[in-house]
Parts: C-alpha cells; structure tokens; sequence
C-alpha cells in the first residue's frame, strides 16, 4: 500500500492511496517539491503527521482502515495482519492508532 501526495495548485498536497488491498508493504511517496508540505498534508487531511526530519510519516490506523479496506470488509483481516507485523516490529504506537510508515521521494 502506498500512501501518495499529489502536487494541487494553489494549496496543500492532496493524499490518496494506490495499491489499497496491498497489504505486503507501506510507505508514503512524496514528490521532492511537496516534501516540505508532508506534515502539514497529512494532518489536513486526518491522516496525521510527519516526523520533523520528514523521513517517517505516522498514519492513523483509523484513516487507513477507512481508505484502504473502506466496505471491503473481507479484507479486514488482512490489515489487521499488517498491523500485526508492524506492531511486531515496533512500528505501532502503544495505543495501536498510528503505525510508522518509510517517506520515499524516489518516485
């Protein structure tokens, strides 16, 4: 799943998810030029917020699960196995509502 930041004219980043039922992997892809609008992107939109070095993005699990899994709910399951792994790599918060994302501005 790869969460994007698409350049808008005149205003903020828009953000959308490609590869919604790719649950094998997450990042977020960042256009250079937006790059400095990360932060600011994701918690207009309610996704949440960006590290201030820009290199991680945490998303709320909430929004994900809405955007990527939305009424697909046989597809719940495998999110939650994603949130699993990441939660067993450390990647979840300890409440379990933001998970770690890698920012990639390579594309």
């Amino acid at each position: 799943m790869i969460v994007t930041l698409a350049v808008i004219a005149g205003g903020l980043p828009a953000v959308a998810i490609e590869q919604p039922d790719d649950f094998r992997s997450l990042s977020v892809r960042v256009p250079e030029p937006v790059r400095s609008e990360l932060d600011a992107a994701l918690r207009a939109w309610h996704a949440d917020y960006a590290d201030p070095a820009g290199a991680h993005a945490y998303l709320r699990t909430a929004w994900l699960r809405a955007a990527s899994v939305g009424e697909r709910a046989w597809l719940n399951a495998e999110f939650d196995a994603m949130l699993a792994f990441a939660d067993s790599r450390g990647w979840l918060d300890e409440a379990k509502e933001h998970v770690r994302a890698h920012v990639d501005t390579s594309g």
